[in-house]
């Protein structure tokens, strides 16, 4: 990973931690390319010995952390009625099967809530 793909992830991971945003140091970037680095020849030295393939290696491990990360997504998704930052509903959304998810229109009485707050969809 190149320092200024990092400078573009540098908003998204900072969100993704526990305290408050907290901009990123020299050595925090210093310290994920070395982490991209060891992944990226990990990976490739492991598909060179043939203990990988390009797709990756899907063990019941693997099946199962991909399944809980599935359903821990579907769970957020599908919970939320309102905006966690402004209060405004949301639309909702709709699973069907296991692979699509489809958006629900918000009910009129929502749609005149939001109206009173000042935004519309």
């Amino acid at each position: 990973m190149r320092a200024d793909d990092a400078d573009m992830d540098n908003h998204s991971e900072a969100e993704d931690e526990d305290s408050p945003l907290t901009p990123m140091t020299s050595s925090d970037y210093e310290l994920r390319e070395k982490r991209e680095l060891f992944v990226y020849s990990s990976i490739n030295k492991a598909n060179k010995e043939g203990r990988s393939s390009e797709h990756g290696v899907s063990t019941a491990t693997v099946a199962e952390a991909r399944k809980d990360v599935i359903l821990s997504f579907y769970k957020r998704l599908l919970s939320r009625s309102r905006c966690e930052n402004c209060g405004m509903f949301s639309p909702l959304f709709r699973k069907d099967g296991y692979s699509k998810i489809f958006e629900l229109p918000l009910r009129d009485k929502q749609i005149a809530m939001n109206e009173l707050k000042g935004e519309t969809f």
